[in-house]
């Protein structure tokens, strides 16, 4: 494997024109997703207007998901009471954001983009990036912000050619369909975009800016906070983490970011896999085939991230054995405070390793670039 080239590339292509959102065109009759549960956006429509009655399926699922029953019941007391839709009071803004996802799918359709609100200018980066509330900080709207301040920055640093950028996306809810918010944005901008069809640890994102000599990547993720959050880490043409000059930049960029016209040019959309391919770089750069000999007993904990799968992939196949715990697709993080590899939240790591006489026991964080 030696000297080898890495076996993937990307799918050449013209511009996608697959809703950001995963929606079908308008009057499509496409569901939307909410825990496993379908949701028509004519449903949305006719809760929000108080139409319909609780025992609609939409009702249910949006029940269940808001945390708190929603239907006709008897208010009051005595002859005054009437019957009345009781919404709890801690639904609204979860609701409109529900709504919000109906009509950003609209506006793509329509060939307009979702309005930009005061939300946007509250946007502050962090270690690696930004990170909100999922359906409060975090939404479509926001995430489009940092898409659209991120290709301005891109195009005034003077390139010869039009920008690329790799976007990768976590295992958390919602990731994909911000991800694919992200892509529709940069290419509206005239930005090239890599994007990973697949949930990857954020360190492929930094080995596939390298390999394609990309300016910079985007990953949705909010790496080990709890299950609430979600956000975007950026990376640069290195694949580092962003400088905190480049997240001031950004930030005065989406305080003054306002839908602009359309690039004279979509950038593509290409698809890339690269997790073989990274796979194999681990392979030439550290001592697998020793460790695959050594007859170990490992014990992964990728805490319901990115992680899962590879580190068996990896190991496995000769006298050692690589064993996974918590390697489920569950955004809820179950068990656990959230995907952090700190000894509070590796109780199952450590029992499974003493109980299998484990010669190792390894833990990632939510999107795989930190061990524990």
């Amino acid at each position: 494997m030696a000297g080898s080239g890495p076996r993937f590339g990307p799918r050449q292509g013209s511009a996608t024109t697959q809703s950001p959102l995963g929606c079908g065109p308008r009057g499509s009759g496409h569901r939307l997703r909410v825990r496993g549960r379908s949701i028509r956006k004519a449903w949305i429509k006719s809760i929000s207007s108080g139409a319909g009655c609780g025992s609609t399926p939409g009702t249910r699922a949006l029940s269940s998901y808001l945390g708190s029953p929603i239907g006709w019941r008897w208010c009051g007391s005595g002859g005054r009471s009437r019957r009345r839709r009781c919404w709890p009071a801690s639904s609204t803004r979860k609701t409109h954001r529900l709504i919000e996802r109906g009509q950003a799918c609209r506006s793509f359709w329509e060939g307009t983009r979702p309005p930009v609100s005061n939300r946007c200018a509250g946007i502050r980066f962090g270690t690696d990036g930004w990170r909100g509330i999922i359906a409060d900080d975090c939404t479509v709207e926001t995430v489009r912000c940092v898409g659209r301040a991120y290709a301005e920055f891109l195009y005034e640093q003077g390139l010869d050619r039009r920008p690329r950028v790799v976007l990768g996306f976590d295992r958390r809810f919602a990731s994909d369909l911000f991800a694919e918010a992200l892509a529709d944005e940069l290419s509206l901008a005239g930005v090239d975009v890599l994007m990973c069809r697949q949930p990857v640890p954020t360190p492929v994102v930094s080995f596939v800016i390298t390999q394609f000599g990309a300016d910079g990547g985007l990953v949705v993720t909010a790496s080990h906070n709890p299950p609430r959050y979600n956000g975007v880490k950026i990376k640069t043409a290195a694949g580092a983490s962003a400088p905190p000059e480049l997240c001031r930049a950004l930030e005065e960029r989406i305080a003054r970011s306002q839908p602009g016209p359309k690039a004279p040019a979509r950038g593509n959309i290409t698809d890339v896999r690269p997790l073989d391919a990274y796979l194999e770089r681990l392979e030439r750069v550290a001592p697998v085939a020793a460790i695959r000999a050594a007859g170990f007993t490992v014990i992964a904990d990728p805490l319901y991230g990115t992680t899962a799968g590879l580190l068996p992939q990896l190991l496995n196949g000769d006298l050692t054995k690589c064993v996974e715990i918590n390697a489920v697709h569950n955004p809820l993080f179950p068990g656990i405070s959230g995907p952090e590899p700190v000894e509070q939240n590796l109780g199952k790591l450590q029992r499974a390793v003493v109980d299998g006489r484990a010669t190792l026991g390894l833990a990632f964080d939510g999107d795989g670039d930190r061990l524990g």
